[in-house]
């Protein structure tokens, strides 16, 4: 099974790994990089801190806007079909900019505290 892999630290990503379980409920196993060896999942915790990680069963994977598409593929329904979406090549910029955007700024977005920001 795949697992995304979210900042703990960051109370904006655990909202929204909360909102992923509850809402979408995808096959993608979610947890918190501090409750993982990421060793074994060939990630850091630097990778971790500073975008969403997937990682597939064969070990690949994914990191930002390109994890959330992954993840969203799995998930079944109308799910799959966004993440379907997200993958075109005009999509998928346009989604790693957002997620850019969202990344850099996630302690000032709704439920975002100052553990939140940005590693230098």
């Amino acid at each position: 099974m795949s697992i995304l892999v979210f900042d703990g630290d960051c109370a904006f990503c655990t909202r929204s790994a909360g909102f992923i379980t509850r809402h979408i409920k995808p096959t993608t196993e979610v947890h918190a990089r501090q409750a993982l060896d990421l060793e074994t999942l060939g990630l850091n915790p630097e990778q971790c801190s500073t975008a969403v990680q997937w990682v597939s069963d064969s070990s690949e994977t994914r990191s930002g806007a390109a994890a959330i598409t992954a993840m969203l593929r799995e998930a079944g329904s109308g799910w799959s079909m966004l993440g379907s979406v997200g993958e075109l090549p005009g999509v998928r910029s346009l989604a790693a900019h957002t997620y850019r955007v969202i990344a850099s700024n996630r302690h000032r977005l709704p439920g975002g505290t100052t553990a939140c920001e940005m590693p230098d």
